[in-house]
């Protein structure tokens, strides 16, 4: 079901035409927070999270079967693509907290760098108009 719902909130944020930063603002905290505890978790390793992959409906006749496994949607990657999606509509001084949050994971000696640089990837704003650049990340 949450899948389900990510893919409809993906498919509405990318009518960017339609929907400006000025019409909508997303936190990004709860997202980050839900991305923990879903890429990071420290009870997968004992089974107590399990995430089942989407089922695509019409795929089902044996010629489909290798498509099948090939395209299965897991809930990660879902994530992954909402928060990708989501990236527009943060706040204007996200940025500046993200970095402030993730900075200290910097580490290159340190394995905790992996996941800030995967934070960074999936999470900082890019493509912030021109009058928000003294925002974004110096």
């Amino acid at each position: 079901m949450m899948q389900g719902f990510a893919r409809l909130l993906i498919n509405l944020l990318k009518k960017k035409e339609l929907l400006s930063r000025d019409d909508l603002e997303l936190p990004w905290r709860p997202l980050c927070e839900m991305l923990e505890r879903i890429l990071y978790s420290k009870t997968e390793h004992l089974g107590l999270n399990w995430f089942p992959n989407s089922y695509r409906p019409g795929m089902s006749s044996p010629k489909t079967f290798v498509l099948n496994v090939l395209h299965r949607c897991s809930v990660e990657s879902v994530l992954k693509t909402l928060v990708k999606s989501c990236r527009p509509y943060f706040p204007e001084d996200a940025t500046a907290e993200m970095l402030d949050e993730w900075r200290p994971l910097m580490c290159p000696f340190d394995v905790t760098m992996q996941k800030a640089i995967t934070y960074f990837e999936l999470f900082l704003p890019t493509t912030l108009p021109p009058e928000l650049h003294h925002k974004g990340f110096k």
